[in-house]
This record gives C-alpha cells, sequence and structure tokens, in this order.
C-alpha cells in the first residue's frame, strides 16, 4: 500500500508514523508530504538583509529618452539570488515540517524521503500529488495552522470531500 502523510509540521509525528507503517506494511511505500507557502513578504525582507533595496530608483524621464536608466541599488556578492533563495527556504521548511516523522518512520523500519512543493493552495497540491503518485491513502491531522476552527481543519476537511483515495485524519 502507498500512502502519504501530509504535513504542515504541527502533525503528531508518534501516531502519523505508526499508522503510516501500519498500513503500508512490509513491501508499502510511504512518502512525508509537505506545501510550503512563500509570504509575499518573504523575498522583500530578504532583500532588506542582504543589502538589496525593494524600492526601486525612479527613472529619470529626461535620461530614459538617451537610453539611460537610474542604476539599481548595489547588490552584495553573497546574494544568492530569488530563485537559490527560495529553493533555500523550502529546504529548510521541508526538514523542520517532516524531520520528526522521518525519525518516527526510521524507528518502524520505513524509510522514506520528504517531498517539498511551493504552493499557495495546499489541497490542490496534495491531492494532485496523491493522483499522480497512484497512493491508496492520505493521512492528515486534523487541525492545522489554518484559520478554520471548525470540527476539522479546513485542509483535512477539502480532502476528506475531494479525495479519490481514502484519507486517514489524526489527531493533532
Amino acid at each position: 500500500m502507498k500512502v502519504l502523510i501530509a504535513t504542515d509540521g504541527t502533525l503528531d509525528p508518534l501516531i502519523a508514523a505508526e499508522s503510516a507503517a501500519r498500513l503500508a506494511g512490509d513491501d508499502g511505500q510511504v512518502t512525508v508530504f509537505t506545501v510550503v507557502e512563500i509570504p509575499r513578504r518573504l523575498l522583500t525582507d530578504l532583500r532588506a538583509v542582504y543589502g538589496e533595496s525593494s524600492d526601486r530608483a525612479p527613472i529619470d524621464q529626461s535620461l530614459e529618452t538617451a537610453g539611460h536608466t537610474t542604476p539599481r541599488p548595489h547588490v552584495t556578492p553573497d546574494w544568492p539570488g530569488d530563485d537559490a533563495f527560495l529553493d533555500r527556504y523550502i529546504d529548510d521548511q521541508k526538514a523542520s515540517r517532516t524531520a520528526t516523522i522521518i525519525t518516527a518512520l526510521a524507528d518502524r523500519g520505513v524509510v522514506t524521503d520528504p517531498v517539498a512543493v511551493e504552493s499557495e493552495d495546499a489541497v490542490a497540491e496534495i491531492l494532485n500529488y496523491a493522483s499522480v503518485g497512484k497512493y491508496d491513502v492520505i493521512c492528515i491531522g486534523t487541525h492545522g495552522q489554518g484559520r478554520f476552527d471548525g470540527l476539522l481543519g479546513s485542509t483535512s476537511t477539502k480532502l476528506i470531500r475531494r479525495a479519490t483515495c481514502a484519507v486517514l485524519t489524526v489527531r493533532s
């Protein structure tokens, strides 16, 4: 059986690992999956830390016709660029959100690698990944970091309603 554990870092690692290991059995596959949303202000804040201003200097209209523009603020040599820094941020989030579950799975003899994707729509990404990977069950916490305070978290509620495979909710 193929089990997809979807976590935002709040899922109880012991319960999730025990459930997933039991479901997967000896020949199964377990994947620990997380969706990282990039905060809108992250790049602005990172540029400020590395010395690049996010506020661009206005273009001098008289020089623009001659093909000249006001020079861009200096970027320090250690600025890795947006893509590299975002990749590093996603990797850091993946490690922090999945490490305890990976360890708990390893303690039960299950070897797995974490997977992280960047998106603003966690439900769509989880469903897509589960569909493409042909997972038999999605394991998710009942209450995450969302804003909905109902019986279940908003992500788990949407997954239960939309998933084409079984969904196991773990009280977190």
